[in-house]
């Protein structure tokens, strides 16, 4: 399988392996900037990302719609056929949701959609971080 590492890429990648009624794939892009001081000085500072996935599967039956979640951080290429199918088991072993909608459709996908996450850097601390020595 080719890298997948865009949000928007491992959402489609993840949508194109259902194999159930209904999916949905959401992509949760984080980052922080971190500064660690020690003697009145700054030591060292970084910036860490993440990203979690969670996939929820639907199931119509015929007693109702099931639902299943599953949640994974750090989920590469070679995980999300297994995430996928996670979802799509916890699914087909629920039972019917009461609250059970149809999921939206036809709606145009939003026009920033496949636009990179916000990242934070270090640069956020620049005017109050001198301040703390």
């Amino acid at each position: 399988m080719s890298r997948v590492s865009k949000p928007y890429e491992i959402v489609e990648r993840a949508l194109e392996l259902s194999t159930t009624d209904g999916l949905v794939v959401i992509a949760d892009e984080h980052s922080s900037a971190n500064l660690r001081w020690a003697g009145n000085a700054l030591t060292t500072n970084g910036v860490t990302r993440g990203r979690t996935l969670t996939v929820i599967a639907t199931v119509d039956g015929a007693k109702g719609t099931a639902s299943g979640v599953v949640s994974r951080s750090a989920v590469t290429a070679d995980d999300l056929e297994p995430l996928v199918r996670a979802a799509e088991a916890a699914a087909r072993g629920a039972g019917p949701a009461e609250d059970a909608q149809p999921l939206v459709s036809g709606v145009p996908a939003s026009p920033d959609f496949t636009d990179a996450p916000a990242e934070t850097g270090s640069e956020v601390f620049a005017d109050f971080a001198p301040a703390l020595g």
